[in-house]
């Protein structure tokens, strides 16, 4: 680099070269950089694109190092900083709307996941709903949420069969009332409902 800077000073070299020899050289040491820090590699691509301009290998570089940071804790399942990263590269539109929303999908499905297995199929569906009010048109959180919202009323209908069993009207009855509270249309508790008063 202090080669090339020295020659350019000397006026040994067209600003054309200058341009293409510093502009190898940032990206092989982002390169080097990414093996330790994406955020120093994205910093360094990005001053270079502030000094050279929106050079279409910069660019490529650096949407690749974005991807691959993002990514690292994608396969990490380290949920927050997965969105801490999009929520950052969205505001300084240095990733797509496409592009968010498909992390962002990941991100909320993800936890979804998680929340379900620790807290049940209802607070899932109670989350997804809350994503929803932002990425109305995710059809994979819609159908998620409509799973977990099933999934939720198949283990009332379960219990309310047990209950039933065990001849426990008045608590199926209850137990029935309260999944009708939160998903008003389910079938099943129609269905188990009609049983029940029969």
């Amino acid at each position: 680099e202090q080669f090339v800077t020295e020659r350019n000073k000397k006026g040994l070299l067209k600003e054309e070269e200058y341009k293409e020899f510093m502009i190898y050289i940032v990206l092989d040491r982002a390169n080097k950089l990414s093996e330790k820090s994406y955020k120093d590699a994205i910093e360094l691509i990005g001053q270079s694109i502030e000094t050279f301009g929106d050079d279409e290998r910069l660019v490529k570089i650096k949407n690749g190092l974005i991807n691959n940071w993002i990514v690292l804790y994608i396969n990490k399942e380290d949920w927050d900083q997965v969105e801490e990263l999009v929520q950052r590269f969205i505001v300084k539109g240095e990733i797509t709307q496409e592009q968010w929303s498909k992390y962002m999908s990941m991100v909320y499905n993800s936890r979804a996941f998680i929340i379900a297995e620790e807290k049940g199929n209802l607070e899932a569906a109670l989350y997804i709903k809350q994503a929803l009010e932002i990425m109305e048109n995710d059809k994979i959180l819609r159908a998620n949420y409509e799973n977990y919202l099933y999934n939720y009323t198949v283990v009332i209908h379960n219990k309310v069969v047990l209950l039933i069993q065990e001849k426990d009207y008045k608590q199926a009855l209850e137990l029935i009332n309260e999944g009708l509270t939160h998903v008003p249309d389910s079938s099943l508790l129609k269905k188990d409902l009609e049983k029940l008063r029969k």
